[in-house]
């Protein structure tokens, strides 16, 4: 009986040393499903910042730093995550229901494949966050470039804690795949 009135007083303060539970995102997808159309969209590839390819969610702090968050991470790699959330966002901005991610193809012959270089990708748990990216869109079995340009956007976290990071995320890709839709030939 000793044994165990000693065994559970020593648990007791162990317990509350426990760390939080982990906490697993995912990047949101567009609120309103896109349209079928005849357009049809490649993406990829697409490049993101290295310091970006972790299972943690990661913000800038100050003008250099980073963070990351051991309890709060993505449910895939960042990459991966990136890319379906990218394609979700373009195809609604887009208004087509057909978007497969490279190296797939369609199956037509006149689908736009767009890349993108992700230069910047800061998010902050102050407030301000910004995405810049390089993309080319092109068309044809030549693979000309119909489009190209530097999408510049700018979001702010709306909520405390890894939820709103999420939001400034999702909000910043979500503003890239508008960018990126409005340079599509028709």
């Amino acid at each position: 009986m000793r044994r165990l009135i000693l065994a559970l007083a020593l648990a007791g303060p162990l317990a509350a040393c426990s760390s939080p539970p982990v906490r697993y995102f995912a990047l949101p997808g567009p609120a309103t499903a896109p349209s079928a159309s005849g357009r049809a969209l490649v993406l990829g590839p697409v490049r993101v910042p290295a310091y970006l390819a972790r299972a943690q969610l990661a913000w800038r702090v100050g003008d250099a730093g980073l963070q990351f968050d051991d309890n709060a991470r993505w449910g895939t790699a960042f990459d991966a995550e990136f890319l379906r959330a990218l394609g979700e966002h373009l195809g609604a901005a887009a208004g087509t229901l057909d978007v497969v991610t490279w190296p797939a193809r369609t199956g037509s012959p006149d689908a736009q494949r767009v890349s993108v270089e992700v230069e910047q990708l800061d998010v902050r748990g102050d407030g301000p966050c910004r995405l810049r990216a390089r993309f080319a869109v092109r068309q044809g079995e030549e693979d000309t470039v119909v489009a190209s340009g530097i999408a510049d956007v700018r979001a702010q976290v709306d909520g405390p804690g890894a939820d709103g990071l999420v939001r400034a995320y999702g909000a910043l890709v979500a503003g890239l795949a508008r960018e990126i839709a409005a340079r599509l030939a028709p």
